[in-house]
């Protein structure tokens, strides 16, 4: 069965509702419109079903900022910029939570190390150095590429991702966790409508 990973989650109230695998929260990454400051992280976190894993999106690589995220007791924190091994793995010296490790056409062909120092790795669409909510399409066949570097388990794929799609997108890259984000929502929110089909889509998967 394929898992689900809703992202950019901005409402503690509709994050009270829903019961996706991983729920994703952007903190400081300003630029992003689905950022929020470090007290609402902490709101969404704790309204946050148990069950559901929490994962904390950033595009901070501060040592220092990024202990502070690990104090909101997150499950994970995602680095959604690309890095190296050696990179992850003086991190992880630090950091005492998951780490999910972002995989685009800049650090691709190091996929198989980064791996192996990560929890998990997602692959996501990158524009103009930018990865991450821009509801645009990856190149899946270039993802699949990378499916026997990445173990079972590891693999998330995210980019324009939407219930008309993800099927599509499933049977091209084997990808463990499918991830959206903007095609969640309405008028820039999170629907609590699309998010539960999104869901119930992705568990009939396989």
């Amino acid at each position: 069965m394929v898992k689900v990973k809703v992202c950019g989650m901005t409402d503690e109230n509709i994050a009270s509702k829903i019961f996706p695998d991983y729920l994703g929260i952007i903190v400081l990454t300003p630029n992003s419109k689905r950022n929020v400051g470090m007290d609402k992280a902490k709101e969404i976190i704790t309204h946050t079903n148990p069950q559901v894993k929490t994962v904390l999106v950033t595009r901070e690589i501060a040592i220092p900022k990024l202990l502070e995220l690990e104090k909101l007791n997150p499950d994970y924190i995602q680095i959604h910029v690309p890095l190296n091994s050696d990179e992850l793995i003086r991190m992880r010296k630090y950091i005492g939570v998951g780490i999910i490790s972002l995989i685009n056409d800049v650090n691709a062909s190091y996929t198989e190390e980064i791996a192996k120092v990560s929890d998990m790795v997602i692959f996501d669409t990158t524009v103009n150095g930018i990865s991450g909510g821009l509801g645009i399409e990856n190149d899946w066949n270039f993802v699949s590429s990378f499916r026997n570097k990445v173990p079972i388990g590891k693999m998330i794929v995210s980019g324009g991702i939407n219930i008309n799609n993800m099927e599509r997108i499933f049977k091209i890259t084997k990808a463990d966790v499918i991830d959206a984000s903007s095609s969640l929502e309405i008028d820039g929110k999170k629907n609590l409508d699309l998010i539960n089909q999104f869901i119930r889509k992705g568990r009939d998967l396989k």
